[in-house]
């Protein structure tokens, strides 16, 4: 007690917690050596062949963060897919890259049914690294945070607003 969410999935935890009351979220990883609780909790999991780099912060200093990194690996031979929301994509317009759109940041369920189908299209076209952003907690944005971060392997590019330098976490 309370109940413990293993894994974000396609019933928020607002939802839940609306039924159960309190409800945790189990947010450590299992450790390499104890059996994991459910399926799909090891840290790299849902991993396209591509790096996948998640960045979080303030929606504007990441999608410029991520515009100057995917500059950076186009400059250096590197072919780079983006898996973006609707909103995003005008931002990476004057780049010669692969987009892949999820949907609108106003209909998760979309951008949620389309996210593995996304990541292998990238892995398909060839792409060598994936740039993407954190879309945030609420409802099924914290379920696609968690496959998102595990397909990075848990690593996820803070983004510091005032700078816009990002810091790897």
């Amino acid at each position: 007690s309370p109940p413990v969410i293993l894994r974000p999935g396609g019933v928020s935890r607002e939802a839940l917690a609306r039924c159960l009351g309190a409800v945790a979220l189990r947010s450590e990883i299992t450790a390499r050596n104890q059996p994991a609780p459910s399926p799909g909790m090891t840290l790299k999991h849902y991993a396209p062949s591509a790096t996948l780099q998640l960045y979080a912060g303030e929606r504007v200093s990441v999608l410029r963060a991520m515009h100057r990194v995917a500059e950076r690996y186009l400059r250096a031979g590197h072919q780079v897919g983006l898996l973006l929301v609707d909103e995003d994509v005008p931002a990476f317009r004057d780049l010669p890259v692969v987009i892949q759109n999820l949907g609108s940041v106003t209909d998760m369920s979309t951008v949620a049914h389309r996210l593995f189908a996304g990541l292998r299209t990238l892995d398909e076209a060839g792409v060598t690294v994936i740039l993407t952003r954190d879309l945030g907690t609420e409802g099924l944005a914290l379920a696609i945070r968690d496959r998102l971060t595990r397909a990075a392997a848990g690593q996820v590019i803070l983004v510091d607003k005032e700078t816009q330098g990002s810091l790897r976490h």
